[in-house]
């Protein structure tokens, strides 16, 4: 009974030991590593405020390297933030991939701006490449209705055919030169087009109203 409760002590004593060694290496590992009581675990801090709290002071950006190897291919990821005293209109938090090079895949600039297959983003979402979608829906603050109001100069056919000849294009549409150049605001481009249906809608009226005057006389 002595001997187990001996060999018990001794194993306590030695698993203490361990257990105080790697905590201790655990918590004074260089400059990179702590653990407090908290369980927050610092990179770069000893003093880590959240689960996995990371720091930088110098001009680098702040990065995660995520690797996975499956199927016999390796997939690399690259995710990079600036440091607190680094946020500015010109640093992101970026998303890369690693095939041989570098590629950015996701970005958020500082200023709120996200781009998809851009670094650069000029809009709140800035995706280069084709967007799939079940629905889209645009908010618009008008319609074309005002095409049917009694004060609509509806132009003539003439002046349509005049107007033609002399732009190549639609009054009230956009060339394709400037659509190509510019790009296409699609939700006023809607409203330029349904107002387009409604005034051909009533040239179609008017010419029935035509035809059946002719058919009366």
């Amino acid at each position: 009974m002595r001997k187990k409760t001996l060999t018990t002590v001794l194993v306590g004593i030695a698993l203490n030991a361990a257990l105080g060694t790697l905590n201790a290496q655990w918590q004074t590992s260089g400059s990179n590593i702590y653990n407090t009581n908290s369980g927050n675990v610092g990179i770069g801090t000893s003093n880590p405020q959240w689960p996995m709290h990371m720091s930088r002071s110098s001009s680098n950006h702040v990065s995660f390297v995520v690797e996975n190897t499956y199927g016999g291919s390796t997939r690399t990821y690259l995710l990079t933030m600036p440091g607190k005293s680094m946020i500015s209109a010109t640093h992101d938090f970026a998303i890369e991939t690693l095939n041989g090079t570098w590629t950015d895949k996701f970005t958020i600039k500082a200023a709120g701006n996200v781009g998809i297959g851009t670094t650069s983003p000029d809009y709140k979402l800035d995706v280069v490449g084709i967007i799939r979608a079940h629905e889209v829906l645009v908010n618009t603050q008008k319609g074309a209705d005002f095409v049917f109001d009694d004060d609509y100069r509806l132009r003539s056919l003439a002046e349509v055919e005049q107007f033609i000849i002399e732009n190549k294009h639609l009054p009230d549409i956009a060339p394709a030169d400037e659509m190509i150049e510019n790009g296409v605001n699609m939700g006023e481009l809607q409203i330029q087009l349904l107002q387009k249906i409604e005034e051909l809608t009533l040239y179609v009226i008017e010419l029935e109203k035509r035809l059946s005057e002719m058919e009366t006389k």
